[in-house]
């Protein structure tokens, strides 16, 4: 389900559509409610589809089409995670050398809650055991931060530093999160690295 406009470019976009891969084709679906457009999404366990915008997130269900308000968004709207339980977690910054945050959606209550985590957060990814690997930012020749956020306790204790600044991460098959690539922060010399963490 793409949504258009580029951010600091183009006007967002409040207008959704659907890709059949069986017919290779787009169709219209929708339309978002906010007037802010689109923002990350991820697909919950009941197949519904939450969309994380400021300052409001959204549910869409793809058996009527609609897309219906899930709550008013207290944190950040990036890195959308979803947990085994169904809650969505969001993982942000509140600026490049800031801090970062944690948003948490609960769907029984359909209420947020944030805390904060010292390092801005560029990337979060689920482990096997519902924790979420937190990747942060590098700071003057340091190594990247990482952090393991425990989403029984909602606590977040410091994890082993990254080669690479601020990397792509994915989940292996295997239950490893593959580490890759990096880029130029600051003083911080960006090492082409591919790491997994396990």
């Amino acid at each position: 389900m793409p949504r258009g406009g580029t951010p600091g470019v183009d006007p967002a976009l409040r207008s959704a559509e659907l890709f059949n891969p069986d017919t290779g084709a787009f169709s219209p679906t929708g339309p978002i409610s906010t007037k802010t457009g689109g923002g990350p999404m991820v697909t919950l366990p009941d197949g519904r589809v939450f969309m994380a915008t400021d300052p409001a997130a959204e549910i869409y269900d793809p058996a009527t089409g609609t897309f219906s308000a899930a709550s008013t968004m207290s944190g950040s709207a990036g890195h959308p995670v979803v947990l085994p339980d169904g809650r969505v977690v969001l993982f942000g910054s509140t600026g490049l050398y800031g801090g970062g945050s944690i948003t948490v959606w609960d769907p029984v209550s359909r209420a947020f809650s944030t805390s904060s985590v010292p390092e801005p957060l560029t990337g979060a990814t689920l482990l096997d055991d519902g924790r979420v690997l937190l990747i942060g930012m590098c700071r003057e020749d340091q190594a990247g931060w990482t952090g393991l956020y425990d989403s029984a306790t909602g606590a977040t204790n410091p994890g082993p530093p990254t080669q690479a600044c601020r990397p792509a991460s994915t989940r292996l098959a295997d239950g490893r999160v593959l580490l890759a690539g990096g880029t130029i922060t600051g003083d911080v010399t960006a090492v082409p690295t591919v790491q997994v963490f396990q």
